[in-house]
């Protein structure tokens, strides 16, 4: 099925309202059907996608659209909070990080908070016939984590905005990125 627009519902259209230079647009399609998804966000220029989860069907999309699209995607539960207090963003150092510290950034700006919460995860690599003492190897990634992000506070434009660094030892980013979400009670969490 092709991508048919809709009415807006009510929260759509106070977005709208309060944010008039954004362009949004609702699409609706059967639940089955991610591919078509897929390729009106790769023709339409998509800056943003949100997908609503915690109905029946909805979390495969949203997985396959991680995975898949274009541009970052933002995934919220459907009781999601529209007060948005806390961010943290997943933070690799990559390419992939810079645009998901811009668009949490974003969501920081317009939230007035007072701080962003970046997190990067590490662990020790296996294969190796001989392991540093974790203390060594801890200060080792702090400190290189610490001039990594000095790196990218000079890439990004802060407006004042201070970055909290977590960095913590996890064989799974994405566990170190949820449990420190959790710890600090963040309204959003945005990887890339």
């Amino acid at each position: 099925a092709e991508a048919q627009p809709r009415e807006l519902p009510g929260e759509m259209r106070r977005l709208k309202e309060e944010l008039p230079d954004i362009q949004i647009r609702e699409l609706e399609l059967d639940d089955s059907d991610h591919r078509s998804l897929l390729a009106e966000l790769e023709k339409g220029g998509y800056d943003l996608v949100i997908v609503p989860t915690g109905e029946a069907g909805k979390r495969p999309r949203a997985t396959f659209l991680c995975r898949k699209a274009p541009c970052p995607v933002l995934v919220l539960p459907v009781s999601a909070s529209t007060a948005i207090r806390k961010v943290v963003v997943g933070v690799d150092f990559s390419e992939f990080s810079h645009d998901a510290i811009e668009i949490a950034a974003s969501f920081a700006r317009t939230n007035h908070l007072e701080e962003l919460d970046l997190v990067h995860s590490w662990n020790q690599p296996a294969g190796y016939g001989w392991k540093l003492p974790d203390e060594v190897l801890e200060a080792q990634i702090w400190e290189t984590a610490r001039d990594q992000m000095e790196e990218l506070a000079t890439r990004h434009d802060r407006n004042g905005l201070p970055w909290k660094m977590h960095v913590r030892r996890s064989s799974l980013p994405c566990l170190a990125i949820l449990d420190t979400a959790s710890e600090i009670a963040a309204d959003l969490t945005v990887v890339s």
